[in-house]
């Protein structure tokens, strides 16, 4: 099987994945393919860092921004979708670049894996939801320990949504464990070239994330954290890193300056979650930004690797 050649850009969050992304599109005549759990929803622009019209700079950008903040979004949903904006963007001569910072979505593509799939039972999943709420998440952890102790050891009891899910399988007669059990593998059609963006010293990096938290306040974070509470409180796209943190103090419960703190440690703590995934994912190369004299030397170096590995 002839394979798909593809450009694989991933990182930490406020690596420069999205500008060095639209950088190799220009270069390489190629559209970009989100990889973000998260850009998948309409509207919700600064709280997921998606790029801005004028940072796309006329590249095409797809599976971004197209699902509704009310909906729910899988990895097995992913996944034929990205295959076949990959085979379009082919089709027209054109590279397809991969872009985002959700692991399980480049390792499942690059991985050829098809996840078991169980349709969704809405109104368990509002009694659910209800329970945990006046129950606590304690208690729907201890009742889905019994019935599925391998998914309960994966799931924190305050982790609402995956809690919920986990429980809406079990009563449905499923479980997350036998949907895993259920996934297969295929031979995979692309070929990629897989670069890993980030910073050797800590500190610079740190202080990155700082200023994309500041950036995203002065952006309209909040306006955007209100909207989303009012229109999907209950939604997968109301659990992301951004606007959770920013619900107590549009709540009234907690002042700004502390929400922007969790928001900070929060964004920490998901980078070296990135990271560890990323390096045990052994076709990553890691690119430091902060190890060449410049962003032009970092471009090339990129292209040198991407020109060593793909005929374009």
């Amino acid at each position: 099987m002839e394979k798909i050649p593809m450009v694989v850009v991933a990182g930490p969050t406020a690596t420069g994945k999205t500008e060095l992304a639209v950088s190799l599109a220009e270069k390489y005549n190629g559209e970009i393919i989100g990889a973000d759990s998260m850009q998948v929803y309409d509207r919700l622009c600064v709280g997921t860092a998606r790029a801005t019209k004028e940072e796309m700079r006329g590249i095409p950008h797809h599976l971004v921004g197209f699902l509704d903040p009310k909906e729910s979004f899988s990895v097995a949903q992913y996944l034929p979708l990205a295959e076949q904006a990959a085979k379009k963007i082919v089709a027209k001569g054109k590279l397809p670049i991969l872009c985002g910072g959700t692991g399980l979505y480049f390792s499942s593509l690059l991985d050829g894996i098809r996840y078991g799939e169980t349709g969704e039972n809405e109104e368990l999943r509002l009694k659910l939801q209800t329970e945990y709420e006046t129950l606590g998440g304690e208690a729907l952890w201890q009742r889905l320990s019994l019935a599925d102790p391998r998914a309960a050891e994966k799931i924190h009891p305050n982790n609402k949504q995956r809690l919920v899910r986990a429980l809406e399988l079990v009563e449905s007669g499923s479980s997350i464990t036998s949907q895993n059990a259920a996934s297969r593998s295929k031979e995979s059609i692309f070929s990629p070239v897989c670069i890993a963006c980030d910073f050797e010293e800590r500190e610079i990096y740190w202080n990155r994330v700082a200023l994309r938290v500041e950036k995203m306040l002065a952006s309209g974070l909040l306006e955007e954290a209100a909207w989303l509470f009012s229109y999907a409180p209950e939604g997968t796209a109301a659990q992301a890193i951004a606007y959770k943190e920013c619900f107590p103090y549009l709540k009234g419960e907690d002042s700004l300056e502390h929400c922007k703190e969790r928001l900070i440690f929060a964004t920490r703590q998901y980078a070296k979650r990135q990271r560890t995934w990323l390096r045990r994912d052994g076709r990553f190369s890691f690119c430091f930004a902060d190890r060449a004299e410049n962003s032009q030397s970092f471009f090339e170096n990129v292209c040198k690797m991407v020109e060593s590995q793909i005929v374009l």
